[in-house]
Protein backbone atom coordinates (compact mmCIF):
# COMPACT_ATOMS: atom_id res chain seq x y z
CA UNK A 1 0.00 0.00 0.00
CA UNK A 2 2.75 2.30 0.41
CA UNK A 3 4.36 1.52 -2.03
CA UNK A 4 1.22 2.35 -4.36
CA UNK A 5 1.12 5.90 -2.85
CA UNK A 6 4.73 6.55 -3.26
CA UNK A 7 4.27 5.95 -7.22
CA UNK A 8 1.08 8.05 -7.27
CA UNK A 9 2.38 10.53 -5.45
CA UNK A 10 5.74 10.88 -7.89
CA UNK A 11 3.35 10.55 -10.93
CA UNK A 12 1.04 13.05 -9.83
CA UNK A 13 4.29 15.23 -9.13
CA UNK A 14 4.56 17.10 -12.11
CA UNK A 15 1.20 17.87 -12.11
CA UNK A 16 1.40 19.96 -9.11
CA UNK A 17 3.94 21.71 -9.54
CA UNK A 18 2.53 22.74 -12.84
CA UNK A 19 -0.19 24.02 -10.93
CA UNK A 20 1.40 25.69 -8.84
CA UNK A 21 3.75 27.55 -11.45
CA UNK A 22 0.35 29.37 -12.02
CA UNK A 23 0.04 31.13 -8.73
CA UNK A 24 3.49 33.07 -8.87
CA UNK A 25 4.33 36.33 -7.94
CA UNK A 26 6.89 38.44 -9.95
CA UNK A 27 9.91 38.94 -7.07
CA UNK A 28 12.83 40.12 -9.26
CA UNK A 29 13.31 41.66 -12.74
CA UNK A 30 15.34 43.64 -15.15
CA UNK A 31 13.37 45.15 -18.20
CA UNK A 32 16.84 46.80 -19.79
CA UNK A 33 14.98 49.62 -20.04
CA UNK A 34 18.34 51.59 -19.40
CA UNK A 35 21.25 52.59 -21.81
CA UNK A 36 23.79 50.59 -19.81
CA UNK A 37 24.09 47.49 -17.66
CA UNK A 38 22.79 48.02 -14.10
CA UNK A 39 25.45 46.85 -12.22
CA UNK A 40 23.13 46.77 -8.87
CA UNK A 41 21.87 43.54 -10.87
CA UNK A 42 24.46 42.50 -12.83
CA UNK A 43 28.32 41.72 -13.14
CA UNK A 44 30.10 41.44 -16.67
CA UNK A 45 32.90 39.46 -16.94
CA UNK A 46 36.01 40.68 -18.48
CA UNK A 47 39.30 38.74 -19.75
CA UNK A 48 37.67 34.90 -19.15
CA UNK A 49 36.47 31.96 -21.27
CA UNK A 50 35.86 27.96 -20.04
CA UNK A 51 35.23 24.49 -21.54
CA UNK A 52 37.94 25.18 -24.51
CA UNK A 53 35.94 28.23 -25.78
CA UNK A 54 37.88 30.52 -28.67
CA UNK A 55 36.59 33.80 -27.45
CA UNK A 56 38.01 36.19 -24.67
CA UNK A 57 34.84 38.06 -22.72
CA UNK A 58 34.66 41.27 -22.85
CA UNK A 59 33.01 43.90 -21.13
CA UNK A 60 32.05 46.15 -23.98
CA UNK A 61 30.70 43.30 -25.87
CA UNK A 62 27.86 43.38 -23.51
CA UNK A 63 25.27 46.64 -23.82
CA UNK A 64 22.16 47.80 -23.00
CA UNK A 65 19.94 49.86 -25.57
CA UNK A 66 17.04 50.46 -27.11
CA UNK A 67 14.91 47.99 -24.31
CA UNK A 68 17.48 45.56 -24.71
CA UNK A 69 20.18 43.57 -23.69
CA UNK A 70 23.01 42.79 -26.09
CA UNK A 71 25.44 40.06 -26.13
CA UNK A 72 28.02 40.10 -28.94
CA UNK A 73 30.32 37.67 -30.64
CA UNK A 74 32.92 39.20 -32.50
CA UNK A 75 36.02 38.10 -34.72
CA UNK A 76 39.00 40.08 -35.71
CA UNK A 77 41.72 37.96 -37.75
CA UNK A 78 42.43 34.54 -35.87
CA UNK A 79 40.61 36.15 -32.10
CA UNK A 80 37.37 35.80 -30.85
CA UNK A 81 35.74 38.36 -28.09
CA UNK A 82 32.70 37.98 -26.45
CA UNK A 83 30.45 38.65 -23.52
CA UNK A 84 28.84 37.09 -20.46
CA UNK A 85 27.28 38.64 -17.48
CA UNK A 86 25.77 37.44 -13.98
CA UNK A 87 23.37 38.16 -11.28
CA UNK A 88 24.48 39.99 -8.32
CA UNK A 89 21.20 38.73 -6.43
CA UNK A 90 20.50 34.87 -6.04
CA UNK A 91 17.46 33.14 -6.30
CA UNK A 92 16.44 29.97 -4.41
CA UNK A 93 13.36 28.36 -6.24
CA UNK A 94 10.96 29.67 -8.39
CA UNK A 95 10.37 30.07 -11.99
CA UNK A 96 13.55 32.32 -13.83
CA UNK A 97 12.41 33.19 -17.20
CA UNK A 98 13.93 35.61 -20.18
CA UNK A 99 12.34 36.75 -23.21
CA UNK A 100 15.37 35.89 -25.84
CA UNK A 101 16.11 36.27 -29.43
CA UNK A 102 18.63 33.64 -30.16
CA UNK A 103 21.55 33.58 -32.75
CA UNK A 104 22.83 30.84 -34.92
CA UNK A 105 25.74 29.61 -36.55
CA UNK A 106 28.31 27.29 -36.35
CA UNK A 107 30.31 27.00 -33.48
CA UNK A 108 27.72 29.67 -31.84
CA UNK A 109 27.27 28.66 -28.37
CA UNK A 110 24.30 30.89 -26.09
CA UNK A 111 23.00 30.12 -23.27
CA UNK A 112 20.72 31.18 -20.30
CA UNK A 113 21.43 29.40 -17.19
CA UNK A 114 21.99 29.39 -13.13
CA UNK A 115 24.62 28.34 -11.24
CA UNK A 116 25.11 27.49 -7.42
CA UNK A 117 26.34 30.52 -5.42
CA UNK A 118 28.86 28.04 -3.20
CA UNK A 119 31.08 27.43 -6.64
CA UNK A 120 33.86 28.97 -5.38
CA UNK A 121 34.08 27.25 -2.06
CA UNK A 122 32.86 23.60 -3.21
CA UNK A 123 33.68 23.71 -6.95
CA UNK A 124 31.77 22.38 -10.20
CA UNK A 125 29.59 19.84 -10.47
CA UNK A 126 28.97 19.74 -6.80
CA UNK A 127 27.58 23.35 -6.99
CA UNK A 128 24.61 22.49 -9.27
CA UNK A 129 23.95 23.83 -12.84
CA UNK A 130 20.22 24.49 -14.56
CA UNK A 131 20.41 25.47 -17.57
CA UNK A 132 17.10 27.13 -18.86
CA UNK A 133 18.07 27.77 -22.69
CA UNK A 134 21.44 26.18 -24.70
CA UNK A 135 21.67 26.27 -28.37
CA UNK A 136 24.33 25.27 -30.72
CA UNK A 137 24.12 26.41 -34.00
CA UNK A 138 20.55 27.05 -34.37
CA UNK A 139 17.61 27.75 -32.01
CA UNK A 140 14.98 25.45 -33.83
CA UNK A 141 16.51 23.02 -31.56
CA UNK A 142 17.23 24.15 -27.29
CA UNK A 143 18.37 22.16 -24.78
CA UNK A 144 17.38 22.14 -21.11
CA UNK A 145 19.85 20.73 -18.39
CA UNK A 146 20.25 19.92 -15.13
CA UNK A 147 23.58 19.25 -13.34
CA UNK A 148 25.08 17.81 -10.39
CA UNK A 149 27.50 15.13 -9.16
CA UNK A 150 25.11 12.56 -8.99
CA UNK A 151 22.46 13.62 -11.39
CA UNK A 152 23.17 14.88 -15.41
CA UNK A 153 20.21 15.16 -17.48
CA UNK A 154 19.97 16.86 -20.86
CA UNK A 155 16.81 17.17 -22.54
CA UNK A 156 15.54 18.92 -25.70
CA UNK A 157 12.62 20.85 -27.44
CA UNK A 158 12.99 20.96 -31.15
CA UNK A 159 9.58 23.02 -32.08
CA UNK A 160 11.42 24.91 -35.35
CA UNK A 161 11.22 28.10 -33.15
CA UNK A 162 13.85 29.22 -35.24
CA UNK A 163 16.33 31.90 -35.16
CA UNK A 164 16.16 35.94 -34.90
CA UNK A 165 12.12 35.57 -33.18
CA UNK A 166 11.87 36.28 -29.63
CA UNK A 167 10.84 33.30 -27.11
CA UNK A 168 10.21 33.53 -23.27
CA UNK A 169 12.24 30.71 -22.16
CA UNK A 170 11.89 29.34 -18.62
CA UNK A 171 13.26 26.99 -16.17
CA UNK A 172 11.11 26.61 -13.00
CA UNK A 173 12.39 24.15 -9.85
CA UNK A 174 12.43 23.24 -6.14
CA UNK A 175 14.75 21.36 -4.43
CA UNK A 176 13.11 18.38 -5.86
CA UNK A 177 11.94 18.77 -9.42
CA UNK A 178 12.80 21.04 -12.73
CA UNK A 179 10.63 21.83 -15.39
CA UNK A 180 11.93 23.41 -18.94
CA UNK A 181 9.51 25.26 -20.85
CA UNK A 182 9.54 27.73 -23.99
CA UNK A 183 6.39 30.01 -24.43
CA UNK A 184 4.39 28.59 -21.11
CA UNK A 185 5.02 24.82 -22.74
CA UNK A 186 6.98 22.83 -20.73
CA UNK A 187 8.71 20.13 -22.71
CA UNK A 188 10.93 17.95 -19.84
CA UNK A 189 10.76 17.62 -16.11
CA UNK A 190 13.59 16.07 -14.12
CA UNK A 191 13.62 15.09 -10.57
CA UNK A 192 17.04 15.50 -9.20
CA UNK A 193 15.95 14.83 -6.08
CA UNK A 194 18.65 16.35 -4.27
CA UNK A 195 17.64 19.28 -1.58
CA UNK A 196 21.28 19.39 -0.09
CA UNK A 197 22.13 21.08 -3.89
CA UNK A 198 18.88 22.39 -5.39
CA UNK A 199 17.39 24.03 -2.32
CA UNK A 200 20.51 26.55 -1.87
CA UNK A 201 20.63 30.15 -3.80
CA UNK A 202 21.65 30.57 -7.48
CA UNK A 203 22.80 33.25 -9.80
CA UNK A 204 21.57 33.55 -13.30
CA UNK A 205 23.73 33.96 -16.37
CA UNK A 206 23.67 35.38 -19.72
CA UNK A 207 26.41 34.23 -22.45
CA UNK A 208 26.97 33.78 -25.66
CA UNK A 209 30.38 31.45 -26.36
CA UNK A 210 32.35 31.08 -29.83
CA UNK A 211 33.53 27.61 -30.46
CA UNK A 212 34.06 24.65 -27.16
CA UNK A 213 33.57 21.36 -26.26
CA UNK A 214 30.01 21.06 -27.46
CA UNK A 215 29.24 22.89 -30.26
CA UNK A 216 32.66 22.64 -31.99
CA UNK A 217 34.62 25.72 -33.83
CA UNK A 218 33.02 28.45 -36.27
CA UNK A 219 33.88 27.94 -40.09
CA UNK A 220 33.15 29.56 -42.86
CA UNK A 221 29.81 30.09 -43.10
CA UNK A 222 29.73 31.58 -39.67
CA UNK A 223 28.86 35.16 -39.43
CA UNK A 224 30.39 37.79 -37.21
CA UNK A 225 28.98 40.04 -35.72
CA UNK A 226 26.16 38.32 -33.85
CA UNK A 227 24.29 39.27 -30.79
CA UNK A 228 21.63 37.20 -28.61
CA UNK A 229 19.27 39.83 -27.36
CA UNK A 230 17.59 39.87 -24.03
CA UNK A 231 14.00 41.96 -23.76
CA UNK A 232 13.67 40.77 -20.26
CA UNK A 233 14.21 38.67 -17.75
CA UNK A 234 11.50 37.56 -14.44
CA UNK A 235 12.22 36.01 -11.63
CA UNK A 236 8.80 34.65 -9.98
CA UNK A 237 8.27 32.92 -6.56
CA UNK A 238 5.58 30.37 -5.99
Amino acid sequence: MKKLLLIVLVALLPLLFAAAAHAQTLSWSDEFSGSSVNTHNWYVYSNTKGNDELATCKTSNVTVANGLLAITARKSGRSYTSGELASNPTFTSGSMQACIEVPGGKGIWPAFWLLGNNIDSVGWPACGELDAMESIGTASTIYGSVHSPAYNQTTKDSSGIGTNCYNVYAVTWTPYIVQFSVNGTVYATDMPNQAAIFGKPFFVIFNVAVGGDWPGNPNSTTKFPVSMYVAWVHYYTN
